[in-house]
């Protein structure tokens, strides 16, 4: 357990005279210090730290620890709790160690580690418990903390920003009291982010004073409810608690407010703001008195009345208009997975992508099951079998789906009709191969070969396709997949069949080596395509590369990048154009970059990518570096995305173009 600090400033003095003439005692490095008649008694383990009947003006509880600190009985007029310091590098430190010279790679390194340090204070939070009747005039905090105020007689909490705002999570218990949050903007003009948790709390007062920028995250339990909330700073707050009324005042001007709960009435008196409640909200009354307030809803008002000039309250799907269409989220593609062959725009020419080889010895047979592809253009758009000997010095046939095949390297050499056998329908049979999954079984005889097809249809047809009596030599039999007009993937076999040489080199692809996302003529539609998802557990970082490639059309022609908790839940999705949405980031991120918009669509088609997710606990940010194909640099970030305490998982997607992931 890390040290708990502890010093008080004494309202009697004759309490400390035994000790010190000053009138600060730091007992943090003592196991047993008395005051007087009572005791502070600091044990090991998971056992807490009493303090018994202590009267002093101040008490300080230094941040940053796992401890347990029980007051029981006595009075104090200003319990502190205070964040452990811990030097930043915020945007501006940045900034000047990269025009000193600073290599670009240890910036990012010092900038992680810094936020690694932030994880690790914020992860371990003091409880601060009352007991005995404990008499407080007033809780400041600055860090985060648990407060247990069962047993107390707390007049206010106070929750202030420290020197450098940063992400808090403070969770109150047992508290029926007032409760003020005033929250300042850090030196590089961003505010803190503050998720407040109520268990078992009904405070009677809520007061919400802080500076534009700042967030405040209200969320409580079942039997918790706040009495009057009352919004008289820029703050943005997002409520999931429910309330009995939410006074959105003057001075409050640029206000945003986001309902996520019950409340029975919101009055606006304050210019210029927003409010917005969420489908799972629910407003008895709504009335808005200031001047050119926006009230969207998408969830139950049962009564409105609108008093201000220019104001409005509105049913709608979100809070503001986006400059391009926002794309309705479509469930994935149930495209399987498997090994690529061929080019996925179905532009695939002739003899170009093979699949792994595989050997089949006499007497025995291979299975291999795929998914075929094809542009419907020409009937023979699909995939091909080729058969061969072990050594691949001889082929023995190429047989192609509609049913057609020759034998020897030689195309005048085709099969004859006894050994083709099939019941396609020709009237659907394009339509039919494409997405049909295809179970295929190479049996070697020693003298013959045979192929055997099943082939079952998206719509659910099921088709046979036979080949027979091919001719082999001395039972050694390879074969191979390839496709024209189309592309396939392959579920490869479970057996450790041996690869071997295509019958001839590939051509050498057009793109960078790596995994595919989307089509490669640049079409591909939103949701439709998507990398694996990573887990980024909490106080850790991941980093990935990609190259990323545009239609150049729109300029959301781009990645984006999705967050989302382990369960699937979705807390925002960013895109590369500087525009995002979610409940981690609607009213709460301002995106930053450096982006040239005059040349952005051409920048952007080959550019190499590097996205890092970094997750901080309560938040997490994504930071972009940008290296164009022509040598130029940018950076963009999304900051102080909310996420709730814990892991994370991201992944990719693309719309009207494609990424290739390193």
């Amino acid at each position: 357990m890390k040290k708990f600090k502890i010093w008080a400033i004494a309202g009697v003095m004759a309490l400390f005279m035994a000790f010190s003439s000053a009138n600060t005692v730091a007992v943090a490095e003592e196991t047993n210090v008395v005051i007087g008649d009572e005791e502070w008694e600091k044990k090991s383990g998971s056992e807490p730290i009493n303090l018994n009947n202590v009267t002093a003006k101040e008490l300080i509880v230094e941040s940053g620890s796992d401890s347990v600190l029980r007051i029981n009985g006595g009075s104090i007029d200003t319990l502190s709790v205070v964040a452990p310091k811990i030097e930043k590098l915020g945007y501006e430190e940045i900034v000047k160690l990269l025009e000193l010279g600073m290599d670009a790679t240890e910036v990012a390194d010092m900038y992680r580690n810094s936020l690694k340090e932030q994880a690790e204070a914020n992860a371990t939070m003091p409880t601060v418990s009352f007991v005995g009747d404990a008499s407080v005039e007033e809780v400041v905090v600055s860090a985060g903390a648990v407060l247990n105020l069962a047993g107390g007689d707390v007049k206010e909490v106070v929750i202030k920003s420290d020197e450098n705002p940063e992400m808090l999570t403070i969770t109150i218990q047992n508290y029926d009291g007032k409760i003020t949050v005033d929250q300042k903007k850090n030196s590089d003009g961003y505010g803190d982010l503050l998720t407040i948790k109520l268990k078992n709390s009904n405070p009677a007062e809520f007061n919400v004073l802080g500076e534009e920028k700042c967030s405040v995250f209200v969320e409580g339990d079942k039997v918790s409810e706040l009495a009057t909330v009352n919004v008289k700073g820029s703050s943005s707050l997002t409520l999931s608690a429910n309330a009995k009324d939410v006074v959105v005042a003057e001075g409050a001007e640029k206000a945003n407010v986001r309902i996520y709960s019950a409340v029975e009435n919101v009055v606006v008196t304050a210019d210029d703001s927003k409010v917005y409640l969420a489908l799972s909200g629910k407003v008895e009354n709504a009335k808005v008195e200031g001047d050119n307030v926006t009230f969207n809803y998408t969830g139950n008002v049962a009564n409105k009345e609108i008093t201000g000039t220019g104001s409005k309250i509105q049913f709608t799907v979100q809070i503001t208009p986006e400059p391009t269409p926002r794309p309705t989220a479509t469930p994935k593609p149930v495209e399987p997975e498997g090994t690529l062959v061929g080019n996925k725009d179905c532009s695939t020419p002739w003899w170009s992508a093979f699949s792994n080889s595989y050997n089949v010895k006499e007497g025995e047979s291979q299975k291999i099951t795929f998914w075929n592809y094809t542009s419907g253009k020409e009937n023979y758009h699909n995939f091909l079998v080729i058969l061969k000997d072990d050594a691949k010095a001889k082929e023995y046939a190429v047989l192609r789906a509609d049913n057609w095949g020759w034998m020897n390297a030689n195309a005048e050499n085709v099969l004859a009709d006894s050994q083709k056998q099939s019941n396609w329908n020709w009237d659907t049979y394009k339509t039919d191969m494409n997405g049909a999954k295809v179970e295929m079984t190479v049996i070697n005889k020693g003298d013959t070969a045979e192929v055997k097809a099943t082939i079952t249809t998206k719509a659910g047809k099921s088709y046979y396709q036979n080949y027979v009596n091919i001719p082999i030599s001395n039972g050694a039999l390879d074969f191979c997949l390839t496709v024209e007009g189309g592309y396939l993937l392959v579920e490869e076999p479970k057996t450790d069949a041996p690869e071997v040489d295509t019958p001839e080199t590939p051509a050498e692809p057009d793109i960078p080596a790596g995994t595919i996302i989307g089509l490669e003529d640049c079409t591909t539609p939103a949701w439709t395509a998507y990398s694996k998802e990573v887990v980024v557990p909490n106080g850790t970082s991941k980093t990935i590369t990609f190259k990323n490639y545009t239609s150049g059309k729109e300029n959301y022609h781009n990645f984006l990048v999705m967050l989302k908790d382990l369960a699937g839940g979705e807390y925002a999705v960013v895109r590369a154009d500087n525009w995002g949405w979610g409940k981690g980031f609607d009213g709460i991120v301002t995106p930053e970059s450096i982006w040239n918009w005059d040349t952005f669509r051409t920048d952007m088609n080959g550019a190499t990518v590097e996205v890092t997710i970094a997750n901080n606990g309560t938040t997490t940010d994504i930071l972009v570096n940008i290296t164009t194909a022509d040598g130029k640099s940018y950076y963009q970030n999304y900051r102080g995305i909310v996420i709730s305490n814990g892991d994370l998982k991201y992944c990719l997607t693309v719309e009207g173009g494609y990424l290739v992931i390193e």
